[in-house]
């Protein structure tokens, strides 16, 4: 492929996974029953202190990785970030929350494909 289709290719992902992430995020939160969203920033990629990652919640807010990732991908590292701030405001988190295999990050991984299973059904353009 040529630079300028590269370019091009590039730009439509980007477009195409702006407009899922806009009717993805009202979906979630009221599957959530979020009133207010946190800060969400994206960012080409994640790396905490030496491991990759498509995302992590804090109390600053929502970071996501994108590159190189399919719009759905990146919603459901979304939805799976967004049961972590729900649970937050719910006082569920505690300093073991984000092992592998605790409650907290199982109810997780769960809750967020139950969304994208929703978020699939009412948007399939976003599968193609």
């Amino acid at each position: 492929m040529r630079a300028r289709e590269l370019l091009k290719e590039s730009a439509d992902d980007y477009a195409n996974m702006h407009s899922a992430l806009r009717d993805f995020l009202p979906l979630a939160m009221t599957e959530l029953g979020l009133q207010s969203l946190p800060t969400i920033k994206i960012q080409r990629t994640l790396n905490y202190n030496g491991q990759p990652s498509f995302g992590s919640f804090s109390n600053r807010g929502i970071e996501l990785g994108i590159k190189g990732r399919h719009a759905v991908d990146v919603c459901r590292t979304l939805a799976h970030e967004l049961v972590h701030f729900k649970q937050d405001q719910d006082n569920l988190l505690n300093d073991q929350s984000g092992e592998t295999g605790s409650n907290e990050e199982n109810q997780a991984n769960s809750v967020a494909g139950i969304i994208m299973r929703k978020f699939s059904k009412e948007f399939p353009k976003y599968i193609y």
